[in-house]
């Protein structure tokens, strides 16, 4: 605090002629234009914001993530989340990184007083995601491929792109059925994100132990031939 009180005071000695437009006191007319230059200032970072988001729907990578919209919509999936996800096939952490890029700490969403408001509220906000919508994400994340390095691996490991291309779109097919039949399910039954994760990974813990107690078949080999 103290540090942010000698930066105003030493704007308010270089500048007292503006410094009474940024911090008003009493001054009514003073106010009433620090009011006018937040709320310009909050309209020039939507607009920048709006024309960051046309760049990058325009892009390749937009119009793939539009491409997918009609299919990964059962997912809870927009266009934007889809290129999220087609960005993290480079690394799986740039997905996160994506997303806050295109809605850019939320400041389409800022308050009329110029207050920004926190990136994940705004970001729900404008984007209308819920936690069901966060639930899906997680489902899908967990099933998909990995990065596009370990891709490369599995091609040196093997010496063949079927097995490469296997890897990339069999988890890819999987994730998106698995996600869609989740997100849809919950919608139907009109589960909360949580009750909807919940209810997942029970379905999962089920099916694992019933899996872990069916018989197995065991063969003995000795020489090359079973017993």
């Amino acid at each position: 605090m103290g540090g942010g009180k000698g930066v105003d005071e030493k704007y308010e000695a270089e500048n007292p002629e503006f410094y009474k437009f940024i911090m008003p006191k009493t001054d009514q007319d003073a106010k009433a234009i620090n009011s006018a230059l937040r709320k310009l200032s909050a309209q020039r970072k939507t607009i920048l914001r709006e024309q960051k988001n046309d760049k990058i729907e325009s892009s390749l990578l937009g119009m793939a993530g539009r491409a997918l919209e009609p299919i990964s919509k059962f997912a809870g999936f927009d266009w934007r989340i889809n290129v999220a996800f087609l960005s993290s096939f480079a690394a799986r952490e740039s997905a996160v990184a994506t997303l806050g890029s295109i809605y850019e700490s939320g400041k389409a969403a800022e308050a009329s007083s110029g207050e920004e408001m926190r990136p994940e509220e705004a970001m729900r906000q404008s984007s209308g995601y819920t936690p069901l919508h966060a639930a899906s994400i997680i489902v899908f994340m967990l099933l998909t491929p990995p990065c596009i390095a370990t891709m490369i691996v599995v091609k040196m490991q093997t010496n063949s792109y079927a097995w490469m291309a296997f890897g990339i779109f069999f988890p890819f097919t999987l994730a998106l059925v698995v996600a869609s039949a989740f997100f849809t399910l919950a919608n139907a039954y009109e589960l909360s994100g949580l009750a909807a994760m919940g209810t997942y990974y029970f379905i999962l813990l089920f099916f694992v132990i019933v899996l872990g107690f069916m018989p197995q078949k065991r063969q003995n080999w000795s020489g090359g031939v079973k017993k």
